[in-house]
């Protein structure tokens, strides 16, 4: 089974742009668009079995129509070579309340065939020409799950993010437990995890960090642990491989000198690998 696995868009972001006049788009909006072209054009020449996108595909929660056709243009082509797409929410997606939408959220209200939104924490399975591929999802999640309990209310910032990150390994504990070892399994997460090396996405956060245990998420349950929010590449577990994909186009210039593009990830059957007969193995690509 062959995924391809990236992050951190930001579709949007038009530092040091200047207006081009064929498109009337923000030049720098037009180097993230070539570099999810470039992503989209390798999903379908190496015949990918699934992509998966985690998280923070606008620069803000309210991207202009012009952005969110750019995107939708690009979904389609995916979806026209039968390759299905997951996509989590992650930080600059989320609205500002509940009750309204996350831009991605349209693909979902649209039931598109073949595109998965994750807005909050699930469990499914996904259709794959090479068979069924198991996926646990973890979207970005914010304090608001735990302010509707009285006495969470009374918690400053830093007991609430404790407690926060407790559920999510709870619930997410259960979700792997209850994984089927006969079939691939991967775990997709937005979101920063402890040891992890920050890159520059600092200077565009809008919210504050629950940071996780790599042990809450890095289950032996998984062959490959999928990690978006964080814009620097790089490897964070081994067994089963956990990667943060990055971004796959430069921010601005704090991320001059990082590494770029997207990630491969090969999930094949080996019954001399441990534990569960099968060997993952990761290629970064630009």
């Amino acid at each position: 089974m062959l995924l391809l696995h990236f992050s951190d868009l930001h579709l949007g972001v038009d530092l040091y742009g200047s207006p081009d006049p064929t498109t009337g788009l923000s030049t720098r909006v037009g180097d993230f668009l070539r570099a999810l072209d470039t992503i989209v054009d390798a999903a379908i020449s190496k015949r990918v079995d699934a992509v998966l996108f985690t998280g923070d595909a606008f620069k803000n929660r309210e991207p202009n129509p012009t952005l969110q056709r750019e995107l939708a243009r690009r979904v389609m082509r995916l979806r026209a070579a039968d390759i299905p797409l997951v996509i989590l929410v992650g930080n600059h997606d989320l609205p500002n309340a509940t009750s309204r939408a996350a831009p991605t959220e349209i693909y979902s209200a649209l039931d598109i065939g073949g595109v998965y939104v994750a807005r909050m924490v699930d469990a499914f399975t996904l259709p794959t020409r090479s068979g069924p591929l198991q996926i646990v999802a973890l979207p970005w999640i914010t304090r608001q799950l735990l302010l509707s309990n009285a006495a969470s209310r009374k918690l400053n910032d830093l007991a609430l993010d404790e407690e926060l990150a407790t559920i999510i390994s709870m619930m997410l504990g259960e979700m792997a437990a209850e994984l089927d070892p006969t079939l691939p399994a991967v775990f997709l997460g937005h979101l920063s995890v402890q040891g992890a090396t920050l890159g520059n996405e600092r200077s565009v956060l809008l919210t504050s960090d629950v940071v996780m245990s790599l042990d809450a998420l890095h289950h032996r349950s998984y062959d490959y642990v999928a990690l978006g929010h964080i814009h620097r590449r790089q490897q964070i577990g081994t067994v089963p491989p956990a990667w943060y994909a990055g971004s796959p186009e430069r921010v601005d210039f704090g991320e001059e000198r990082e590494d770029k593009g997207y990630l491969l990830v090969t999930i094949e059957q080996d019954d001399s690998a441990e534990p569960r007969g099968r060997r993952t193995t990761v290629e970064p690509a630009d």
